[in-house]
């Protein structure tokens, strides 16, 4: 079986790092996951279906803020998430005025 070079990248970490039974600490996970959690990474991966056009924007905005996509992101979704507490504070607030 073939296997990609970033498999085999993060096999030979786990083989450095953890021996060549490296499956008995990850408890029979697989590379990816057991290659994530050797390395701390707590990261969700998030996929979806877009336009082409939307994916081309997409790439120029990353590009002029100068990072990758996946923290661009998080970026937009902490943006949005920050604006929607706001908004539910106010209303909270707006509520209290009226009916405390």
């Amino acid at each position: 079986m073939e296997i990609s070079l970033t498999t085999q990248r993060k096999l030979e970490y786990l083989v450095e790092h953890f021996g060549e039974n490296w499956q008995d600490e990850f408890n029979g996970k697989s590379v990816d996951r057991a290659y994530r959690e050797a390395i701390g990474d707590t990261r969700k991966s998030l996929y979806c279906k877009i336009e082409d056009k939307t994916k081309n924007q997409l790439v120029e905005l990353v590009s002029v803020h100068d990072t990758n996509i996946s923290d661009f992101v998080e970026m937009l979704i902490n943006t949005e998430w920050n604006k929607y507490q706001q908004r539910l504070k106010e209303n909270a607030e707006t509520l209290l005025r009226e009916f405390g």
